[in-house]
């Protein structure tokens, strides 16, 4: 039997009869991150786009150096 956490989404399980119960395991449930994630991810995505099409004399490594600089001064290093 698990209990869903309306708070942080987190899915205990219990064990036991009535007011023997037992908590086991608390798992996350991390499908918000993974969206935020994601969404991050099409963004820079979108904005490499956006840099390409507006300056398309830009070379590939100009490209990404750029996209670097944005990803560490955004806090968006790990994307």
């Amino acid at each position: 039997m698990g209990v869903r956490d309306r708070v942080n989404g987190s899915v205990q399980a219990v064990r036991g009869r009535g007011s023997q119960c037992e908590e086991v395991v608390v798992v996350p449930d991390d499908t918000h991150r993974r969206l935020l994630e994601r969404e991050k991810h099409e963004r820079m995505e979108q904005i490499e786009a956006i840099l390409r099409r507006l300056n398309p004399e830009l070379t590939d490594d100009q490209l990404e150096d750029l996209m670097r600089q944005l990803r560490e001064r955004s806090g968006l290093a790990d994307v």
